[in-house]
């Protein structure tokens, strides 16, 4: 699963986002169903014949979309398939239109989607619902011109469609060094063609591939580390972003730690700015940080970070703004004469203290008026 997961996101990274989410769900009522029925049988009674009557149709909408171009021209597609809680296939289809095809006007929505009850006689429907050499390029990019034939095993130049592939190559952990250094230095360097040869770096022969990535300079400044926080942005939780950024902290040799954090700062509070506000999202995000940073003997102000009084295990729990809630109190108590501001103490003081002798009953006479 989490294979597919980044494949899918290799597309959306080469691609785009997509464009339109289209269902596709199987009718037991088709005819080519029904005509199949034997004596008493009914649909549920032959889950063989709905299963390839369905992938039949579904392989006939993919030819209408992606060759006859009913939604314009497809970049990308994906889908998944599950079943119903009635048994019956499901499927969920995203697609990436070019730009000339995109939907950009309420024009372009009514032209795709309607809710109406469409008349058998007038509505149309859908039927049946050079040569490129390999030391020029990088891994990743192998299975655009290239194919992997299993029976040989050797791979082989595409013949056609290789503009609609993308590659990609498995994350790798910076825990895992060597092979995260590996995996650098094969979205980089064109033309590897074995471990030797990626370890040999001016007719030098490195002992480590960490090594190697120093004397082909990309460990200069701390452009791998953007590089790794851009591509995990691509396809991780704002959550994983962060543990990422701190494992790099932890580990990583970082030059400007307080640069990471601006540049990427979307991503690491993606969700909370979600949940919260684009004012508050930061400070609930440099809590959740601060208390990761604990497990490698740092903290946000060791590293140069904006500090935040605020633990994450409160934002966690909260279903409200604690900072937004926390700024509107400081407001307030400023407004507060000498009586008012002692009984505010008191009850703050009970509830913070939380003393086995304090009183925990209170009644307060507050009478209104002129």
């Amino acid at each position: 699963m989490q294979q597919n997961y980044q494949d899918a996101m290799a597309m959306v990274h080469k691609f785009g986002k997509p464009d339109l989410f289209l269902p596709f769900t199987c009718n037991p009522s088709w005819s080519e169903i029904l005509n199949s029925m034997e004596g008493v049988q009914r649909p549920e009674d032959r889950p063989d014949i709905i299963v390839r009557v369905f992938n039949m149709k579904l392989k006939e909408l993919l030819e209408d979309i992606c060759k006859h171009g009913i939604f314009g021209t497809v970049l990308a597609y994906i889908y998944v398939i599950d079943f119903q809680k009635r048994g019956l296939p499901h499927a969920h289809i995203l697609l990436t239109l070019d730009s000339e095809s995109k939907i950009r006007t309420k024009d372009d929505i009514d032209k795709f989607v309607s809710a109406k009850l469409p008349d058998p006689c007038t509505d149309l429907r859908l039927p049946n619902c050079d040569k490129i050499h390999a030391h020029n390029i990088s891994y990743s990019d192998i299975p655009q011109y290239y194919v992997f034939d299993k029976s040989t095993p050797n791979w082989k130049k595409r013949q056609r469609g290789g503009q609609n592939v993308a590659g990609r190559l498995p994350v790798v952990s910076i825990l895992d060094t060597e092979r995260y250094y590996l995996r650098m230095i094969l979205l980089r360097k064109s033309g590897a063609i074995s471990f030797d040869d990626i370890l040999t770096v001016n007719g030098l022969r490195c002992i480590t591939f960490q090594q190697a990535c120093q004397e082909y300079g990309l460990l200069r400044g701390d452009q791998q580390w953007h590089d790794a926080l851009n591509e995990a942005a691509q396809f991780q939780s704002p959550r994983q972003v962060r543990i990422l950024f701190v494992m790099i902290c932890g580990f990583g040799e970082v030059e400007d730690v307080p640069d990471l954090w601006v540049q990427h700062q979307v991503s690491f509070c993606e969700d909370f700015v979600h949940r919260y506000s684009e004012q508050t999202g930061p400070h609930y995000a440099l809590a959740d940080i601060e208390e990761l940073l604990t497990s490698y003997n740092l903290s946000l102000q060791k590293l140069h970070l904006p500090t935040v009084d605020l633990p994450a295990s409160v934002s966690e729990r909260a279903n409200f703004d604690v900072v937004e809630e926390q700024a509107k109190a400081n407001s307030h108590a400023t407004q507060l004469n000498s009586e008012q501001r002692n009984v505010v103490e008191i009850l703050l003081s009970a509830v913070y203290n939380n003393a086995a002798n304090a009183s925990k009953c209170y009644f307060l006479d507050g009478p209104t008026g002129t």
